[in-house]
């Protein structure tokens, strides 16, 4: 059975398949917007092709409780907090970043069950996410972990320091790397493995402290480079960079890096 769920940015997760129940969902699947050249006599050229944003509707019946239910619902979709709908039609669980475009109320039907259609925007495709740690250690002492975010796989890699990445999917992957302190000038460089050449890379000297945390994103409404302090306050690092390094780089599609 298929299976919905809302997921906040700090993983807390309404179920869509209990008391809030989405059904009849439209707009799950993929769309172009294509330009096209006549060549002639009937013949014409696809001369561009760009993804068309997603747009999803459906309606969530509350089955009981409907006008607290509602109220709740409404409160924690609008916390301030990013939110992604996930959407797992069998074992797979696939994610898109979304607004909230409209969440309608109405009156309860003569069975106690009220309907709220809902009409969603999305700002990224659908993506698998799949969060791994690397641990940076070289031996038992204490290091610091990467997790990646976003559409590819990782796994241990051959040489010390180092992790393989395949990006999965239709597009590059972009990457959202946490490196917790304390460390001492970082360096990350992603590297294409059959030929060696440098994707992109990022080089600070400075000190990250116990405590905080360097966040580097290449997510596409995300982009920068920041420290954030054990109270989740950020301070921006662009001007400690060298764009021309390709900070931001994203894994190419089907390239093992």
């Amino acid at each position: 059975m298929r299976r919905f769920y809302f997921q906040n940015s700090i993983g807390e997760r309404v179920d869509l398949q209990g008391n809030l129940f989405m059904h009849s969902p439209k707009g799950l699947g993929r769309s172009s917007k294509n330009e096209y050249a006549s060549a002639r006599s009937g013949f014409f050229a696809n001369v561009d092709s760009e993804p068309e944003q997603m747009s999803f509707a459906g309606e969530i019946a509350i089955l009981k409780d409907c006008y607290s239910a509602y109220q709740t619902l409404v409160n924690w979709l609008f916390a301030g907090l990013d939110v992604s709908i996930v959407y797992k039609p069998e074992n797979i669980e696939y994610f898109a970043d979304i607004t909230i475009e409209s969440l309608e109320k109405s009156e309860k039907s003569n069975g106690g069950i009220l309907v709220i259609p809902i009409s969603l925007k999305g700002r990224t495709p659908w993506y698998r996410a799949l969060p791994k740690l690397l641990s940076l250690a070289p031996d038992d002492s204490s290091g610091c972990v990467l997790p990646y975010y976003l559409p590819y796989y990782l796994s241990a890699g051959g040489l010390e320091n180092s992790a393989d990445i395949l990006a999965g999917g239709h597009t590059e992957a972009s990457l959202y790397t946490e490196l917790y302190g304390p460390v001492t000038s970082p360096h990350i460089t992603l590297k294409n493995n059959a030929d060696g050449e440098i994707i992109g890379q990022v080089t600070l000297s400075r000190t990250i402290s116990d405590g905080e945390t360097l966040v580097l994103s290449s997510v596409e409404s995300e982009t920068g480079i920041w420290v954030k302090s054990s109270s989740g306050a950020l301070t921006d690092l662009i001007d400690e960079i060298d764009i021309a390094e390709n900070p931001f780089f994203r894994v190419p599609q089907n390239t093992a890096c």
